[in-house]
């Protein structure tokens, strides 16, 4: 592994969230029959046809070829993502990062200045794994605030 060079890496091996797939599907849902019901045709039209494209752009990042497969942390403040098309991206974990009980959400920076928003609830890591990621990144943004 190339990121071997840190003693103390930790590799976070991330799986889709059927918890993830299933609200996004179902507020895409909601939003299109929303829609439908409130607006004339020839209104809804163009914001159905936006609200699915959108979703298809949800699914890339879920389950195509922008989708994290792994999260590796080396030193402090060095991170790295493996996307599912091989990938390694430098990013750095930006403000705005939230941590809850049974949802990590990161807002991940690359080195372009790109922003990438990455949800992460329960079933999305093993137990162990979801747990010390969520103590790392509450220790993380308890030493910079």
């Amino acid at each position: 592994m190339w990121y071997g060079k840190f003693e103390s890496a930790r590799v976070f091996e991330l799986r889709p969230s059927r918890q993830l797939l299933i609200s996004l599907s179902l507020l895409y849902v909601a939003s299109v029959i929303l829609v439908a019901l409130m607006l004339p045709l020839l209104l809804a039209l163009p914001v159905i046809a936006v609200v699915f494209w959108r979703g298809v752009l949800d699914w890339r990042c879920h389950l195509g070829s922008w989708r994290i497969e792994q999260l590796v942390i080396g030193a402090p403040g060095q991170w790295f993502v493996r996307q599912s098309d091989g990938h390694w991206r430098e990013v750095g974990v930006a403000g705005g990062s939230v941590v809850y009980g049974r949802l990590l959400l990161l807002v991940l920076a690359d080195e372009e200045g790109r922003r990438r928003y990455l949800a992460l609830p329960r079933d999305a890591l093993a137990a162990d794994a979801h747990r010390r990621l969520r103590v790392l990144l509450w220790c993380q943004n308890a030493s910079s605030g």
